[in-house]
């Protein structure tokens, strides 16, 4: 079960390692960069909104409350399947690349060639970001 109390909603939660490898997997697969490190990051005027629920979801300030995935799927948005993900402080959407995903998990490369892995990683790789 991935509630177990109040604590996640809490201002002082500090997520535990595996919330914490699931936040930058997605970070990852995303290919999100803090806004505040990297000012050309979402620098044009109508993504700023965006700029800030990534700040606010992905890169919070020290004192400011950490977001943790509660559940995450699929949804039609406009007509286009969307991943809907839900976190303690939001809600994200994303487009979904296959490839990307693919190559996130599978190792695969540019060219198209997967890495052969075995049972036990490929059941590792899936439930950490699952």
């Amino acid at each position: 079960m991935r509630l177990t109390g109040y604590e996640i909603f809490a201002q002082q939660y500090d997520p535990v390692w595996w919330e914490k490898k699931e936040m930058d997997t997605i970070v990852e697969f995303l290919a999100l960069k803090n806004p505040i490190d990297h000012l050309e990051f979402m620098s044009k005027p109508n993504q700023e909104v965006t700029k800030k629920a990534i700040s606010a979801l992905f890169y919070p300030r020290s004192m400011e409350r950490k977001s943790v995935l509660l559940k995450r799927g699929m949804v039609f948005l406009d007509g286009k399947e969307r991943e809907l993900m839900l976190f303690t402080g939001g809600f994200a959407f994303s487009r979904v690349e296959l490839d990307s995903l693919v190559t996130l998990l599978l190792d695969a490369s540019s060219s198209g060639k997967i890495k052969q892995l075995g049972p036990d990683e490929l059941n590792r790789r899936f439930s950490l970001i699952d």
